[in-house]
């Protein structure tokens, strides 16, 4: 288990509902996914990435907790993907879910920041 994905009310693992693989303002991958704690049932969206910056690589995993409506709306928006394992895909979806993370982005909660300098 991976307890970088656990609650952090309740220290339980949340459980993955859905996810969608999206580009980084950098051109890197980056996963996002909507998860839940089965104890407390909060929903988060979770961001993972390898970014490549000018002077090196930088791992980067964030949380978000999320309303439940929001948490439903992330979800619909995910599904409505046709290709949701396709970073490069020009559906609504992915647009989407980078404003969202953007609009946002005061409600991060930073869980992994490790850069690897060259």
């Amino acid at each position: 288990m991976d307890k970088d994905y656990f609650c952090p009310f309740c220290d339980k693992e949340n459980v993955y509902i859905c996810g969608i693989k999206n580009l980084h303002f950098t051109g890197d991958p980056k996963n996002m996914s909507i998860r839940q704690c089965p104890n407390c049932k909060k929903y988060f969206l979770f961001i993972y990435l390898y970014a490549h910056l000018g002077y090196g690589e930088n791992l980067l995993l964030y949380r978000m907790e999320l309303k439940n409506d929001e948490a439903e709306y992330l979800k619909n928006v995910i599904e409505s993907c046709p290709d949701s394992n396709n970073e490069e895909c020009s559906c609504p979806a992915h647009k989407i879910l980078d404003e969202f993370e953007m609009k946002n982005s005061d409600r991060r909660v930073v869980i992994i920041d490790d850069v690897d300098s060259w």
